[in-house]
Formats: C-alpha cells, structure tokens, sequence
C-alpha cells in the first residue's frame, strides 16, 4: 500500500512495477503480431537461446526498441524452417513479422517472447527490397552500365567468383577443362554464395579483381542450383550497384528456374547455370576461331584469284621480255667471244716475243758463261803447272829419304812430318816456333808449332 507523504501518495518502486506487471498481465495477455528488424540477435550457444534486440526506425531514426527472447527449441525450429525456404538462417538486421508475447518482469522490465516468424512476410519484404534496388539503381542512371560494355570476340583470362567447394564451380571448370583445341586461363576469388555475408564477401571480390582489372577480359559470378528464396543476395543494392560500374563485362551463372535477381539484370551477359555459361564461352571461342578460319580461306582464295589473274595479264610483257633478253644476250655473248679470242690472240703473241727474248738473253749468258769458264780453266792449268814445277824441284830431296819417309809415313799412319829436311819421327823433337810440312799421299801442307803437350 502506498505511504502519504506530506499529503503525497508515495509507492515503492516494487508496488509501482508490480502495478505494471498486473495491467500487462491484464491488458497484454494474448499473443501480437509485430513488424520488427532484428537490430543484433544475441545468440548464446552455452544454452542455445536468442536475446535479441528488436527496433523499428524512421529516416535512420529508431522510434521504438523492445527486447526480445527465443527459446532454444523455437529457435531450432524456426531456423530450420528458414534454411529449408530461403536458404539462411535468422542473423542480424533481417526483417520479420514475428508472434510475440509480452513478459514483464519486476527486476528486467518488459521482453517480448517470439513464439513464432510468418516466412511468407519475409518474402514479400524480399520482394519488395528487390523492387527497390532497380529502382535506386536507374534512378542513379548505373543500371544498363555493364551491359553497354563491350564483351571480346575471344574471352581468354576469366576472374572468377564463386564457392571453391561448390557443384556449379565444379561444373564450370569441368566444361572448361574438357575444350579442346580451346584454352582459357582462369582464376578463382573466393566468396559466399548465399547467406546475409554472400553481398559483402562477393562486393569484396570484385574490389580484389578490379586491382588487377588488366589482366582479365571478364569476371564470371558462379552458383549451382536453389530455390528464389535463397538468392536474396543478389539482390543487394551494394553488390548490384558494384555490378553496374564494374569495369570489365560481368558474367553470371546463377542456378535457378525462377524470376531473375536484379545481379542478374545488371550483368554484361547472364545464363541460367554455370555449364550454361562455360558453354557460352567455348561456343563464343570456337565461332570465332571458325569465322577466323573461314575469314583466312576466303583471303587466300581471293589471293589466290588476283595472282591468277596478274600472271595472265604479265604472261605477254613477260614473254615479249624474254625474247629481248635472249637477243640482247646473244649478241653481247659474240661480243664477248670476239674479245677474248683477240685477247688470247694478243697474250700469245706476247708470250712469242718474250720468248724470242728469253732465247737470246740465255745465248748471251751461255756465251759469257764459256767464255768465264775457259778464263778460270786457263789460270787452274797455270796453277797447276807452277806447283808441278815446285813438286818436281824438291824430288830429289825426297827420293833420297824416301825409305826414311815411307818408315815415318807407316808408323804415323800414311802421314810424314818434316822440319826442314828432317823427317820428325816423334812429337817430343817439336818445339814452339817450329815450321813443319805435313806429307801425304793427296798433297803437302804447312804448319807452325804454337804448343806441343806431351803423355806423361
């Protein structure tokens, strides 16, 4: 009860909230339907509830905030309820239309228990999110900016965005790895495909790519199969916009029978899966390498032709040439034949006169020659008749040693040795200073002692 307090009616805080807590209980005692965003959700795995914190906001304003509360095993069947219809789970800044029911609680104030989510409210929150992503985007006039880009005749280098562990990637490479004759050179950067993080991760992507944009001719976005609901991401105002103003042409492979994303609207050029796609791109290579082929036959035809056509046309001029030529060359072939026969003619001749006067000039030397020759036999014979004369001066002197000479000459080998007219039998009776006449058989030669070495 509360307390008059100079003439106040004073409650404690207690009686004033359990005062609150029995007109909630009282007034709020069903279960409402509430439109909310989950601002953050609060998951705690220890115990497997959600506390999260629900707002409502106006021109980035928020005008109401509540706390709110999941059991664990509501929480587990509206997740898989969310997973199996657009393909995540509750995370933050989604936006649902939950059944609530509303606790009080004289120490934590008021909660809102979510019981249940309506699915069908979501979707229609994705609708209406799609509808207005295009609609922000040709307002900013960067919708049809991709697609006026110029795809290449042969696309070569492909960035690729996809799953690395996902069956349309895997699809994809496997398409392109089997071409033949066809190589195209790819590489992969890595990103969600689904999930409140896919925009940002695949926006993150394309950043990477865009800082090597020279070496690339196309970026390809890759996913397998799905359900509509599970493709929310490509509908995501950021990640479009980065589509529209990419630089390169931005190709998609998005697995889905259903309405396109607007990712799909804003790209250079979308199919309905990724086999779809790497079969466009070995189509689009092999029709142009034929158009090549075919462009290449036609100019060597066309060649071809002209040649034919220019050869008929010299064959005349060619022929008329050819007949010139052999004139001419005739008559420059006389011409040279004429001069090389008065040229030999000439060097004949030549060689007639020197040999005229090689003859003659071997005459004369043949002549001189006997002449000098008889000269020097004149002054031998006089030689020799001088020296005769000597020889037979000193013969007598000779022939009366001649048993002591002959004795001197065996004992010193046919040779004697005289000093004056002494035959010297032995080197000891030479002194220095000594002239000797050495005598042999061919002839006489004199010395003079300049030393004498006897045996000891």
């Amino acid at each position: 009860m509360p307390e008059i307090v100079d003439g106040k009616k004073v409650f404690t805080l207690g009686e004033f909230a359990a005062s609150i807590q029995r007109a909630i209980g009282k007034f709020y005692n069903g279960s409402y339907w509430l439109k909310a965003e989950i601002s953050k959700l609060n998951f705690f795995p220890r115990s497997g509830h959600c506390y999260p914190e629900l707002a409502e906001s106006h021109d980035g304003n928020t005008s109401a905030a509540f706390s709110g509360f999941i059991h664990s095993k509501t929480l587990q069947k509206l997740n898989s309820k969310f997973q199996s219809t657009i393909g995540e789970p509750l995370h933050d800044g989604m936006k649902i239309v939950a059944q609530c029911t509303v606790h009080f609680s004289t120490t934590r104030g008021i909660k809102l228990t979510i019981n249940d989510i309506d699915i069908n409210a979501i979707l229609g929150e994705q609708a209406r999110l799609r509808i207005e992503t295009v609609e922000h985007l040709k307002s900013e006039g960067v919708f049809a900016k991709n697609k006026a880009l110029h795809l290449p005749r042969i696309i070569r280098n492909i960035a690729i965005i996809s799953v690395e562990s996902g069956k349309g990637y895997a699809d994809f490479m496997s398409i392109i790895s089997a071409s033949n004759g066809f190589h195209i050179d790819t590489k992969l950067f890595p990103a969600l495909m689904m999930g409140p993080e896919a925009a940002g991760q695949m926006g993150s992507a394309l950043e990477r790519i865009k800082e090597h944009a020279a070496d690339f001719d196309a970026v390809c976005i890759i996913r397998g199969g799905g359900g509509e609901n599970t493709l929310q991401c490509f509908n995501d105002l950021t990640l479009c916009r980065a589509i529209a103003l990419f630089p390169l042409p931005v190709m998609t492979g998005i697995g889905h029978v259903t309405n396109r994303t607007v990712a799909e609207e804003v790209a250079n050029i979308s199919l309905i899966s990724p086999s779809e796609l790497a079969n466009f791109l070995i189509d689009r290579y092999s029709g142009e390498v034929a158009k090549f082929r075919t462009l290449t036959n036609k100019i060597a035809l066309l060649l071809k032709r002209s040649l034919q056509g220019k050869s008929s046309a010299l064959d005349a001029p060619v022929k008329a040439i050819n007949y010139k030529y052999k004139v001419v060359f005739r008559r420059k072939m006389e011409r040279i034949d004429s001069t090389k026969n008065s040229i030999r003619q000439k060097i004949n001749n030549i060689f007639i006169r020197r040999r005229y006067a090689l003859y003659s000039i071997a005459s004369r030397i043949v002549f001189t020659s006997n002449g000098v020759c008889q000269t020097l036999r004149q002054r031998v014979e006089n030689i020799e008749h001088q020296v005769h004369g000597i020889t037979a001066k000193q013969l007598p002197i000779l022939s009366a040693r001649q048993p002591q000479m002959r004795m001197a000459a065996e004992a010193m080998g046919g040779i004697c040795i005289m000093r004056d007219k002494q035959v010297v039998s032995n080197i000891s009776e030479l002194q220095v200073g000594d002239v000797i006449r050495i005598i042999s058989e061919k002839g006489v030669a004199i010395a003079t002692i300049s030393s004498v070495e006897l045996n000891k």
